[in-house]
């Protein structure tokens, strides 16, 4: 039996669940550390590695453009969720993860050709699976203050 965590990332009118896979039962997925960034013309976007990253950990970034834009990720990230809001300024939100290697950067640049607003954090978990640590993920997107969570 698959141990899972379940995180709720909203961001402007867009959520995402995903569900944490612990490599046995009686293992327990933690939150460890955050790192943000803002930039107020998104080309490059530079997010600091959390502090104490080690091998195996989960990474999960959440970054964000204020207008419909493609937003890239550095090599080695996996996308989750790649949301558009339903307002007019059509922001878009997207997911992304990655498992710690034995040596990671200590910056990771997310790229856009917004030009626009940009936004991002890099969130650290242990006791993940490390082979195959999401276990589910849904996202929704629509105009409401209030989204409703998707079915995970």
């Amino acid at each position: 039996m698959t141990n899972r965590t379940h995180i709720g990332i909203c961001a402007a009118i867009s959520m995402v669940v995903i569900g944490l896979a612990a490599p046995r039962a009686s293992a327990q997925v933690t939150f460890e550390q955050v790192e943000t960034a803002t930039t107020a013309a998104f080309t490059n976007l530079d997010i600091t590695k959390p502090s104490g990253t080690v091998e195996d950990e989960l990474l999960i970034a959440i970054i964000q453009s204020e207008k419909n834009s493609a937003i890239n990720s550095p090599a080695g990230w996996t996308v989750i969720a790649d949301a558009l809001d339903g307002n007019k300024n059509q922001a878009r939100t997207k997911v992304f993860y990655k498992v710690a290697g034995p040596s990671e950067p200590t910056l990771y640049t997310f790229t856009s050709s917004d030009n626009k607003k940009g936004l991002g954090a890099i969130l650290r978990y242990s006791g993940n699976d490390p082979t195959d640590p999401i276990d589910v993920s849904g996202s929704v997107t629509g105009s409401s203050i209030n989204p409703t969570a998707p079915d995970v």
